[in-house]
This record gives C-alpha cells, sequence and structure tokens, in this order.
C-alpha cells in the first residue's frame, strides 16, 4: 500500500520519522510551502504598529510549531511574546517554547484551535487582551469567533502556497502528472485545507479516478469537511497531531 504525504518540505525532516519500520511505500508529495510576510496586524482595538504590543499585558495563542517557530525568527515578533501569558494549542509548539526558556507557558489538554475558545471562556475576562499570530489564512479563524466579546489583535506572519511541487521545489510536469494519476493508490494524508487544495488542483482527483483509488486521512474537521468534495473515503485522526493521523493510517495498514 502506498502512503502519501502532501504536508511541506520544511516539515518532512520531522515527518519522516514517523514512517520508520513500515513496510507500506512512502511518497511525499509536499502540496504547500510556507514564506514569511511582512507582518500584518488586524484588531477590534487602536492597535496599528507591533510596537504598541511590546509590554503590554496579554495572552498569546500559538496553533502551531510553526507559528511558534516564525514568531521567534523574528526579533520585532519575539520581543512582543516577552513577558506574556502564552497558550498553546499544540504539543510540539509547547515543547519548542519550553527548550528557548518560554518557561511559563501553557499546554492546553485539546489540540484543536477550536478549544482555545472554551478556555478562553473560563480563564480570562473580557478586558484582556488577545493576541493571535499565524497564517494569512487560516483553517479556524480564532479572530472571528473572538472580536465580538473580546478585545483581539490578529497578526499575519507567514503565508501557505498551495501547490504540487517536488523536494527540489519543482513543478512537475505534464507527463509526471498524468504519472502520478495512473500509479497512485493507497492512503494520502492531509494536515490542512492548503493541502487538499494543491493535490486537487495539480491532479484533479474526481477526473482521473483517484477519488476512488485513494483513502484520505485528515487532520482537523475543517480539513475533513473539504476533503470530503474530491475523495469517495475519507478519515480523521482523533486528535490534531502526527501521532494520532498514523494511528488512524494503521487501521488500513494493518488489515
Amino acid at each position: 500500500m502506498q502512503l502519501i504525504w502532501t504536508r511541506s518540505i520544511d516539515s518532512w525532516q520531522e515527518d519522516r520519522l514517523a514512517f520508520e519500520g513500515l513496510v507500506s511505500e512512502v511518497i511525499h508529495l509536499p502540496c504547500v510551502s510556507h514564506i514569511s510576510i511582512t507582518p500584518e496586524i488586524i484588531s477590534n482595538i487602536k492597535i496599528d504598529s507591533l510596537s504598541l504590543l511590546i509590554g503590554l499585558k496579554a495572552t498569546v495563542i500559538i496553533t502551531s510549531l510553526r507559528c511558534a517557530k516564525y514568531l521567534c525568527a523574528n526579533k520585532n515578533l519575539l520581543k512582543i511574546i516577552y513577558n506574556k501569558k502564552i497558550v498553546c494549542v499544540s504539543s510540539s509548539a509547547y515543547i519548542y517554547l519550553k527548550k528557548i526558556n518560554f518557561i511559563d507557558s501553557i499546554l492546553l489538554s485539546s489540540v484543536y484551535a477550536s478549544s482555545a475558545l472554551a478556555w478562553l471562556d473560563h480563564n480570562l475576562n473580557k478586558e484582556d487582551i488577545i493576541i493571535l499570530p499565524g497564517p494569512k489564512i487560516r483553517a479556524y479563524d480564532l479572530y472571528e469567533k473572538l472580536k465580538t466579546y473580546h478585545k483581539v489583535v490578529k497578526i499575519n506572519i507567514y503565508k501557505t502556497i498551495s501547490h504540487l511541487h517536488t523536494a527540489s521545489l519543482k513543478i512537475p510536469t505534464t507527463k509526471e502528472i498524468v504519472e502520478l494519476q495512473k500509479t497512485l493508490k493507497g492512503l494520502v494524508f492531509f494536515a490542512s485545507p492548503s493541502a487538499v487544495k494543491g493535490f486537487v488542483e495539480s491532479l484533479d482527483p474526481q477526473h482521473s479516478q483517484l477519488s476512488y483509488r485513494l483513502i484520505a486521512i485528515c487532520i482537523g474537521s475543517t480539513t475533513y469537511s473539504y476533503c470530503r468534495d474530491f475523495f469517495s473515503q475519507v478519515h480523521i485522526s482523533k486528535q490534531a497531531n502526527i501521532k494520532s493521523l498514523f494511528d488512524k493510517a494503521r487501521e488500513f495498514i494493518e488489515k
């Protein structure tokens, strides 16, 4: 059985460890890439500059390891999160921040961005400021959920590009695409709607029979819902992490 992995190249070095010990053929088809952008601020309070956030009492919600890494790679963004309460919705982001001395960060027991809503309702009042760093387009936009009742600052710090490409970032030729459409079969993994978009736009599963030959395994309800438009068999992992994704995959691999 083929295992088709669609996460980005920069995730592969860590992701590939999860495949160790499996006898299945592993194919890495990155369908997304990420680039940093000049930070963009969207807020329902009068904040239009990063400098205004320095020293401000606030809670920072971090929903992914990638978000944590982009934050810490930018000195101006790093200044913002110093001396603030940091709440992680990602165990990998939590571990990463602990290693670089953000020792007071909190890890939520649930690992979905939506779980932050319940935590915020129980732990913050309406006067507290919430900072939401992340990608320009978000699968689950906490800002839209929180802006009515809380003071919220959303900071877009990177963007995701949906496109199938090779490990050297080359776009496959038409001949290579046709060959993939003919030969792919097994399990295809998606960790975001952006990855689904990149896969679908290049390989057109509904017209190439891939929608019937592939079983899609997804992280998160948003990705799951989007994926159902293109594949006849779609399954969702119990939690939003790589281990849970593989636990779901083993149900099919070990049959």
